[in-house]
């Protein structure tokens, strides 16, 4: 699995999982690889008002792509764009 795999499947997953009309963008130049786990930055576009629905979305999205990619990736919540 290269990294252009773990952001492009991140991508489609969180597509899946609209949060009252904030995007959800991959921070591509900070993906890594650490031993079996891909870190993955996580960036909205705006400041959600409730931080708890957001989290919840970046704990589906993994759970999804472990069970259905079989990848452990950790989706780091990140600050919105300025």
């Amino acid at each position: 699995m290269t990294r252009d795999d773990i952001i492009r499947i991140v991508r489609e997953h969180l597509e899946r999982h609209p949060l009252d009309g904030i995007s959800l963008s991959v921070l591509e130049d900070l993906v890594r690889a650490d031993n079996e786990w891909w870190h993955v930055p996580v960036q909205p576009s705006r400041q959600p008002k409730s931080t708890i629905p957001y989290y919840d979305i970046l704990a589906t999205v993994e759970e999804e792509i472990l069970e259905d990619e079989d990848i452990d990736v950790l989706l780091v919540p990140t600050a919105p764009e300025s």
